[in-house]
């Protein structure tokens, strides 16, 4: 006869609003912290798990279950999870064409395109960034995401270095990439990677990303020691994971 844990139900929500009760635990995937729900259901004969639309989780425990088993089924069950929140962020992905008007995220604000006509070609903005066009351009977001890759290659390894200095910590390497569903990483060989999105995030949001990668460089893990460290350099982190899981799915992550 099959044990309470083999008994497990999926589900998927999105428009179910969050708990209002304190976060049982959580569960990190790529990097970022999902709050886990839990709650006693005496009619439930299995584990039930529903992805919420701000990217909690709640966790139903069975009248025969445990609060330990349930969490260590959820965390058993995070690629699953994984792919309930990419199947979250696909319905709300941002415009793929972006033309006058749209609304981009810069530093943490949302700023709009504006172009204008001048001469023989446009100038596009946004918000202090400005860059010029062909005149027959329809749709600019190759341009915009292009002049922000180069940004990011300005601004983010300096800082990285700023951040550093302060930690007393030394990366090997700091490269600015395109991942699709990563903020930054960290290899063995003590390389650091940063997506150039973070020049779309508020500066606390870079930073935790920076020191969250920096931390690596002593712990190669996310044990309770790499959470300590990441807390004695930013003791608002939790903030800045709250503010990427509400806009993933606008920087398209």
């Amino acid at each position: 006869m099959p044990g309470v844990l083999d008994q497990l139900t999926f589900l998927f929500q999105t428009p179910e609003p969050a708990a209002d009760h304190a976060a049982t635990d959580f569960l990190t995937i790529s990097g970022a912290r999902h709050a886990i729900h839990a709650r006693r259901n005496w009619r439930a004969r299995r584990y039930q798990i529903y992805v919420r639309a701000d990217r909690s989780i709640r966790l139903t425990i069975p009248r025969r279950g445990s609060q330990r088993e349930g969490l260590a089924f959820v965390h058993g069950k995070a690629r699953w999870i994984e792919h309930q929140l990419r199947k979250l962020d696909a319905a709300l992905v941002p415009p793929k064409s972006w033309g006058a008007g749209t609304e981009v995220l810069l530093r943490g604000e949302i700023l709009p395109l504006t172009v204008t006509p001048r001469g023989d070609t446009l100038t596009v903005r946004l918000g202090a960034e400005s860059f010029p066009a062909r005149p027959e351009t329809v749709n600019f977001r190759p341009l915009v995401e292009s002049q922000l890759r180069r940004l990011a290659n300005r601004q983010l390894p300096p800082r990285v270095g700023e951040l550093a200095l302060t930690m007393k910590l030394q990366p090997s390497r700091v490269t600015i990439r395109d991942q699709s569903s990563r903020w930054g990483s960290c290899s063995p060989r003590r390389a650091i990677s940063l997506n150039w999105r973070l020049v779309q995030t508020p500066d606390f949001v870079r930073d935790y990303i920076i020191i969250h990668e920096l931390c690596h460089l002593r712990e190669m893990n996310h044990s309770p020691r790499f959470w300590q460290l990441v807390e004695e350099f930013c003791p608002a982190y939790r903030n800045a994971e709250s503010w990427l899981k509400m806009r993933a799915a606008r920087l398209g992550l």
